[in-house]
């Protein structure tokens, strides 16, 4: 998630002139006139309250919404090379940029929704008619660069694996992938773009040498294989990890990307709140595979700087995709309040409203994004009313609001709002069908491998010394629980992608101390939403779920970066630092004036290695714009259910893990390159970026192989999730429900028979007949279940009163986590400056005084 930038300047037209960017943009930045809920900032998972209203004032429908007691969120597209090049073009000439004198569409909007000519270019395989569902495509990439140091004959010795037999000509460590599963698809995109050659196995082939062998115990083949994987992987001396949906011990069940969905709690928060009746919905074709598959690539990033020859890692895809929905869990843990895609949203206004061409997402989280709203509008006299001038107050009055937020949007171009959320930097997005989103996504970036589109890294301009080599050999002998260790991570980032980030570092081993101030807090601390009301003695920012969830076992430093003191002290810091985490909007006037820009910190350290998380590409004409995780799924294509159908507006900031995984695995490939060139490095990723991926690599074609897949409604407005693999699935099926089948779609047949079942007990009768069947479970269930808390990922860590989520990941038997509680603000400023910086304790009050340190 991103933090707002609240005190960004407009900058005027750089470069040509406003008549030469106007024409480029007409030749570059075109997208289809659109539609579709949008955009936001790394979203917070939006706290429902449901049809039944339990908790509401009245007067919210009919129905008496009440609220369910329970729990509760950065991308780039692909283009043609031509079309790359004038958009690099313009990049560097800086051509493109707002102009606050123009009148109209003064900011970089302005044309980026013309319809190109021709028929829109469908963006993900399944639209283009060659998805091919099921099979781990391994594709090549280019030849790598010369290797003058010779690393490519030293990888196993210094962090990566040795350089195997079959990949010498690249010099890229291969890792074998067992099984043709949508999960590996996305675990090979993410290894190719971090330097690995993923080579495809066969059961009885003869495993060549590699630096991992990774295996879905899903796919039919290898389905309860695990011990001819293990000879594999020892006959290949590499590490093995093994993906399955609920785990690979006796009597565990089958599972399908729906299946875990369900069980993950994320359908119960999925779809619109306007039809009860209608389906929980699956956002992306596989949602769970691809969580799965990125924690699977990340530890084999993190595996392979350790040299690892053996060891078994184990991840299930419920635990992968519980990572998406903790947030949302964390939220009734602390509160009692949970999400539901029924009801109404706790941020107001929120939802998909119709601009003139086409529906738009709106959603506004904090009180000055509010008052920024209604200077977009006008500052119209409805606006000032008390009601509206608090969290609580919209949504108590959220019927009074909806009505007045449509009035004004429809009044506007899908242009025009997107022009008005770039100039009063407002969390909102387009909703896009899938074929509006092919076009916008390919005006955004040049790159037509969307592989890039995960995250793209800039090497420091000067190199500092290179690690020698016996440090890089001890580094290579470190435990491969704790690969990172020893290393030292600044985090200034705000929200939960980037902060995410900053956990899964220290999961992997690294010390994270992270920077705030009472003047620029991390956003989450003060939101009412995620504030532990039971807590007494602890000031406000203390007591938020959604903080401590991703800032577990981190040393809070008092630092305000607006002063120069603060920044001086920031860059002795980063001296002794390795890895700079931040999620500030993309802007060099911003960075500089916190000390945060590039050029800064590698004058201070040439070797840092900075990770930076936004919401658009940094350089496009959205860069300004903030944005929430699920608006990115949404502007990507992403919530579309079809012609005259209500779109999926409801759901969590499923991009944010997705995302954070990403760029960590970008940051651990530039750790290693910067032991042997001495060199940092940028690494940049997008909620957009990587959503736009998503797209590209699976689409939204939700067709399956299966002989039937969806979820079926049963008695108490509860549903159950189904997978069919084959016919004898489906005909058992049938016969457990009762109903006839013709030839035609079978789910009205089904359906009619699922009503009169209770969920629990259809569950227990389809499993029988060997049926994959999960009903779907609200997260109050998943918490209090007990599947994540027998497996070691829900727990109460060291020093917290609350269940907090561990990593997806065990390895030979332990679980990977953090030691420790997330950090009271201000915690450890006296200790980490003492001991990084010799600041004693008369010095620190003088900072204090000055506010510098406060």
């Amino acid at each position: 998630m991103l933090r707002p930038d609240l005190r960004l300047g407009r900058c005027g037209l750089r470069g040509r002139g406003r008549g030469a960017a106007r024409h480029l943009r007409r030749r570059v930045l075109r997208a289809s006139l659109g539609a579709g809920p949008a955009q936001g900032e790394g979203a917070a998972a939006h706290g429902r309250l449901d049809r039944r209203g339990r908790g509401l004032p009245a007067g919210h429908g009919e129905q008496g919404l009440r609220a369910r007691r329970g729990g509760g969120g950065d991308a780039e597209p692909r283009h043609a090379h031509c079309r790359g090049a004038l958009v690099r073009r313009a990049a560097d000439q800086g051509v493109g940029q707002p102009d606050a004198g123009r009148a109209g569409l003064p900011y970089r909007a302005q044309g980026l929704l013309q319809h190109p000519p021709g028929e829109p270019r469908a963006l993900g395989r399944g639209h283009e008619g060659r998805r091919r569902r099921g099979h781990a495509r391994v594709r090549r990439q280019r030849r790598a660069p010369p290797d003058p140091s010779g690393r490519a004959q030293q990888q196993r010795a210094v962090g990566l694996a040795a350089t195997r037999a079959g990949d010498a000509s690249e010099g890229r460590p291969s890792v074998l992938l067992a099984g043709r599963t949508p999960a590996l698809e996305w675990a090979a995109l993410q290894l190719r773009r971090a330097g690995f050659e993923p080579r495809p196995l066969e059961r009885g082939d003869d495993p060549p040498p590699a630096a991992a062998l990774l295996v879905d115990l899903d796919d039919e083949a290898w389905r309860g294989r695990d011990e001819e994987a293990a000879r594999a992987a020892a006959a290949a001396g590499c590490p093995l990890v093994l993906l399955s949906a609920f785990g690979r011990q006796p009597g565990a069940r089958r599972g399908s990307d729906l299946t875990v969905s369900a069980a993950a709690g994320l359908l119960h928060v999925t779809g619109t709140p306007s039809d009860p009746e209608q389906r929980p919905a699956v956002l992306s074709p596989h949602q769970a595979d691809a969580l799965a598959g990125s924690f699977a690539a990340l530890w084999i990033g993190a595996l392979a700087l350790t040299g690892a020859t053996s060891g078994v890692t184990e991840l299930t895809k419920l635990e992968c995709l519980a990572i998406a929905t903790s947030w949302a869990a964390v939220q009734w843990l602390y509160t009692g309040v949970a999400p539901s895609r029924l009801g109404v949203s706790v941020y107001q206004p929120s939802g998909v409203f119709e601009a003139k061409d086409g529906p738009v997402y709106t959603i506004i989280v904090r009180d000055e994004q509010w008052a920024r709203l209604r200077e977009a509008m006008g500052e119209p006299e409805w606006a000032g009313w008390e009601i509206f001038g608090s969290q609580q107050g919209r949504l108590d009055g959220a019927e009074l609001l909806a009505p007045r937020i449509a009035a004004w949007l429809a009044q506007h171009t899908r242009e025009e709002v997107l022009d008005l959320s770039l100039r009063h930097r407002l969390p909102f997005a387009l909703a896009n069908r899938p074929d509006q989103a092919a076009a916008l996504q390919e005006q955004l970036d040049g790159e037509p491998d969307h592989a890039q589109w995960l995250y793209r890294t800039t090497a420091a301009p000067q190199a500092d010394t290179p690690a020698p080599r016996e440090a890089i050999e001890a580094r290579a002998a470190r435990d491969p629980r704790r690969p990172l260790a020893g290393m030292l991570v600044i985090d200034v980032s705000t929200v939960w992608a980037t902060p995410y980030v900053g956990q899964l570092l220290g999961q992997l081993g690294a010390r994270v101390i992270k920077i705030e101030s009472q003047r620029r807090l991390d956003d989450v601390r003060p939101v009412i939403t995620y504030l532990d009301p039971h807590a007494d003695g602890e000031a406000d920012w203390d007591r938020s779920g959604g903080f401590r969830e991703v800032n577990r076992g981190k040393e809070s430093v008092l630092l305000d970066l607006t002063t120069a003191e603060g920044r001086a002290l920031l860059h002795r810091l980063v001296a002794r630092a390795d890895v700079l985490l931040s999620n500030l909007t993309p802007g060099a006037e911003r960075a500089r004036r916190l000390g945060l820009h590039e050029d800064e910190l590698w004058a201070a350290n040439p070797g840092l290695v900075i990770g930076r998380l936004s919401a658009y590409q940094p350089g496009s004409q959205l860069e300004g714009m903030t944005g929430y995780g699920y608006g990115m799924l949404l502007m990507c294509g992403f919530g579309y259910a079809g012609p005259d159908r209500p779109w999926s507006d409801r759901s969590i900031a499923y991009p944010d893990p997705l995302c954070a995984t990403a760029l960590t695995l970008g940051l651990l490939r530039a750790l290693e390159e910067r032991d042997h060139s001495g060199r940092g490095a940028l690494v940049e990723s997008t909620l957009f970026g990587v959503s736009a991926a998503l797209m590209r690599e699976f689409g939204a074609d939700r067709a399956t192989p299966a002989a039937y897949e969806g979820c079926l409604p049963c008695q108490h407005e509860e549903w159950i999730a189904v997978t069919c693999a084959d016919a004898g699935d489906l005909a058992a099926t049938a016969e457990v429900l009762r109903v006839a089948l013709d030839d035609g779609d079978p789910e009205a047949a089904l359906s009619e028979g699922s009503r009169v079942w209770d969920a629990q007990s259809l569950q227990v009768a389809l499993r029988q007949r060997g049926v994959i069947a999960e009903r779907v479970l609200d997260l109050r269930e998943v918490v209090r279940g007990g599947e994540l808390t027998a497996s070691g990922q829900l727990h109460v860590p060291e020093g917290e009163t609350h269940l907090h989520f561990a990593s997806p990941w065990v390895h030979d038997g332990q679980r990977i986590d953090v030691r420790g509680r997330a950090p009271w603000l201000g915690e450890h400023t006296a200790a980490v400056l003492a001991e990084l910086l010799a600041i004693d304790a008369g010095e620190l009050r003088g900072l204090q005084e000055r506010q510098v340190s406060w």
